[in-house]
């Protein structure tokens, strides 16, 4: 049992990005607490430029605070039109980097 959410579009604010953070932390204990992720990207007509996947084996919280304590913020500025959050249960595999996402 996993948990998706994200935003789309050329109007995102920075409360949209608060919005899908505390969502994440909130979802993470119903959801999935074994793992984290974020996907980032900017849609254009042919294809998705710049994007960034972050990922982390902790819940969201502790994944959020602990990118922003390492310098690599997550939902903290607007770089791109495509936000894809994923919270993880470990029902297969094992609680770890690679297997987040």
């Amino acid at each position: 049992m996993c948990g998706n959410l994200g935003i789309a579009g050329n109007g995102i604010v920075k409360q949209d990005l608060w919005a899908i953070k505390e969502l994440a932390t909130v979802l993470a204990p119903v959801r999935g607490m074994d793992g984290f992720g974020v996907y980032e990207g900017t849609a254009e007509k042919d294809g998705i430029k710049d994007a960034k996947l972050y990922k982390s084996k902790f819940d969201a919280f502790m994944a959020i605070n602990m990118a922003a304590h390492e310098k690599t913020p997550v939902f903290e500025d607007i770089h791109s039109n495509l936000y894809i959050s994923h919270v993880r249960w470990a029902t297969i595999g094992e609680v770890t980097e690679e297997n987040a996402h």
